[in-house]
């Protein structure tokens, strides 16, 4: 995978490269050609070939004339965890280690949490001290980030689906999360979504819908009055609500005019108890 954290930016044609990745293909290609004996034609040729292919490089970002990072937004999981890490520091006075956050996160490759962890350094939020157990400090805070009320419409079953409930509290959400059309949160209860990040008492945020592609978290209705959170696959003669845990057995109603889709989770929000 290209590497860019904490190494020389080169930029070729607006395009930012990764100078340890230009090098090595300077090299590889002309070990393997031979036949570029003039470096300046060798060059024009490399830069061919690199302004076609580097565009698939995830991790090669547009850049500026002066080579300038543009900075990224952290993502949904990212943000929790950075959450994390600030609520830990504020209980602990001290950062969690990498297998705390594992942990509380149910990764159990700790590869997986230093790739979460890189990022957040990536984009400046914390700092990591090298070979320190607790080696995580805090660099800046977020911006600030304006934030828009949507209803909170009560509890939808993780578990066994319990007969819908609601009422007409608020709950605020982040600008990142609003999608077009009507938008709803409810109250989890139950813990059949753990390994999609959803535990008992978080709220999650949906975007109101009647339909849904095979696999996306969903709000389902079933008969007119038992609503619960599960992943969604449609059929011809059946739906599927399956759990994100594996002591939960999926639910099959058949036909499938008994399930109705209220909307797709499009985030979640989870409150710390101090």
């Amino acid at each position: 995978m290209l590497n860019t954290v904490a190494t020389p930016i080169l930029t070729i044609k607006a395009i930012a490269v990764n100078k340890d990745f230009w090098n090595e293909v300077r090299v590889s290609v002309l070990g393997l050609l031979g036949i570029f004996h003039n470096e300046t034609i060798f060059d024009q040729h490399v830069r061919v070939v690199l302004d076609k292919c580097l565009p698939i490089f995830d991790n090669v970002r547009a850049d500026s004339e002066k080579a300038e990072e543009i900075p990224m937004a952290i993502t949904a999981r990212q943000r929790r965890v950075l959450d994390y890490i600030k609520h830990y520091f504020e209980e602990h006075q001290e950062a969690p280690t990498i297998a705390e956050i594992g942990q509380e996160f149910g990764m159990s490759s700790s590869a997986s949490v230093h790739h979460v962890v890189s990022l957040l350094e990536r984009e400046g939020f914390i700092r990591r001290i090298p070979n320190v157990s607790r080696g995580i400090e805090l660099v800046k805070d977020e911006p600030a980030q304006e934030h828009y009320e949507i209803p909170l419409l009560g509890v939808v079953a993780a578990g066994v689906p319990i007969e819908a409930i609601l009422n007409h509290e608020i709950v605020s959400i982040p600008q990142d999360m609003l999608r077009p059309g009507r938008m709803f949160a409810l109250r989890v209860r139950g813990d059949s979504m753990i390994d999609e990040q959803i535990r008992e008492g978080d709220f999650i945020v949906l975007q109101s819908q009647q339909t849904a592609d095979n696999g996306q978290t969903v709000v389902a209705l079933i008969d007119g009055s038992d609503a619960t959170v599960k992943r969604f696959y449609g059929g011809r003669n059946q739906v599927r609500l399956e759990a994100a845990n594996p002591r939960y057995k999926p639910i099959v109603i058949r036909p499938p005019e008994r399930v109705q889709i209220q909307g797709v989770v499009v985030g979640v929000i989870r409150k710390y108890k101090h």
